[in-house]
């Protein structure tokens, strides 16, 4: 085990805004719904490590995260435009996405366990827009292509969370929605904001979660309303922002969580931390932990610690007690780009992160690899068997 002790600092960048502008190149398909999505990402506020004209690989990971976007050196495809915030090209996928074949053995195993005592693991593959369902017994793979998102309406997805009415919600970095689903597949359209996009509202948005009288909680890092945490009605009526603008040093958010009764935590990428913020109001409470550099989902365990998927800086699954004191980060070798987060009842981590999602465990070992591909945040998801059975499944 590796107990945190890292201090990496990011200059900052501000005051810039329009991330793509001039030299713009896009092919014929989809150079028009491209663009529109580059320019969607809106004023950003950006803290990097070192001048982003290097093109060196960490930073241009880094800026494929913060953008949802491809960051390259070159024009890799006629799909790039050039951004003068970051002084490098930002593309689409540069190689063609996958479609899996309906597999109705691996369905029934994923409803199965999702309407079982022990529930199931919501992680979606953004490359390939879809939901996949892993155990959350075991972290096995059961079904990598529960929800097919739509190609048209869908950019980088990160976060996939039960609503209320246990419609499937996502939320879509670059195309500055949340995604209603059935869980039969069914696509129901942008359930926020209501009416669709508008970068007003949110712009460059990433983790979510419910409150407990059902109000929609979206990290927006970008747009008019950046470094905030929305609000959503049940029906996607923005009801104002639960944490503010900038509240508490709120610098680009990346996942809020809930500890019920206790209060809110909410990773912030721009100043390093997870910050926390009461339970009720959302007002700021203070720091909760320091983290280098890019952390991401936040998960508590049955003991009360917090688990950390850190992408950059001293990457990996950071621990901490419940009063943010450190108590390790696990970084296997052969693993990098941390993003989701969840520990399995074996006491072993589930980790999702740029390159798949695997076990780990607290001694810095490769347990055992469950999937490759891009995965984000982890979803523990519980339904209710009497209405899956009235309206939501239809096992072929």
């Amino acid at each position: 085990m590796r107990v945190v002790n890292a201090n990496w600092a990011w200059p900052t960048w501000a005051g810039e805004e329009d991330p793509v502008q001039n030299e713009t190149r896009f092919g014929e398909a989809g150079g028009k719904l491209f663009m529109a999505l580059l320019l969607g990402l809106g004023v950003m506020h950006v803290a990097m490590s070192v001048q982003a004209q290097s093109g060196s690989v960490a930073d241009l990971e880094q800026i494929s995260e913060m953008t949802g976007l491809t960051a390259s050196a070159e024009a890799v495809s006629p799909d790039c435009a050039f951004s003068d915030l970051y002084q490098v090209y930002l593309c689409g996928p540069t190689a063609q996405r996958q479609r899996a074949p309906a597999d109705p053995s691996a369905r029934a195993a994923a409803i199965s366990e999702l309407i079982g005592e022990d529930g199931a693991l919501f992680i979606p593959d953004s490359f390939n827009q879809r939901i996949m369902v892993f155990s959350a017994i075991t972290g096995d793979l059961l079904d990598q292509a529960f929800i097919e998102l739509d190609e048209v309406a869908t950019g980088t997805v990160i976060h996939a969370i039960l609503s209320s009415s246990e419609t499937v919600l996502i939320s879509d970095q670059t195309r500055n929605v949340v995604h209603e689903y059935r869980l039969d597949g069914e696509y129901l359209g942008v359930f926020a904001p209501a009416g669709g996009a508008d970068t007003a509202i949110m712009q460059n948005i990433r983790g979510i979660a419910l409150r407990p009288n059902g109000h929609l909680l979206v990290s927006v890092a970008g747009g008019g309303n950046a470094d905030s945490i929305a609000e959503f009605d049940l029906n996607g009526n923005f009801v104002g922002n639960f944490v503010g603008n900038a509240s508490g040093g709120l610098a680009s958010p990346f996942d809020v969580y809930e500890r019920p009764n206790v209060d809110w935590l909410v990773s912030s990428i721009n100043s390093n931390q997870v910050l926390n913020y009461q339970w009720a109001t959302g007002a700021p409470i203070g720091i909760f932990a320091p983290i280098s550099s890019f952390p991401q989902q936040i998960h508590e365990i049955g003991n009360g610690n917090i688990l950390v998927g850190n992408f950059s800086g001293t990457p990996g699954v950071y621990e901490f007690e419940s009063d943010g004191t450190p108590v390790g980060v696990y970084n296997p070798e052969g693993i990098s780009n941390y993003r989701g987060v969840f520990e399995l009842p074996n006491g072993n981590i589930l980790t999702a992160t740029s390159g798949g999602v695997f076990e780990i465990d607290r001694e810095g070992n490769l347990v055992e690899t469950k999937f490759t591909g891009q995965s984000r945040f982890i979803q523990f998801v519980a339904l209710r068997p009497d209405s899956v059975f009235a309206d939501r499944f239809e096992v072929d």
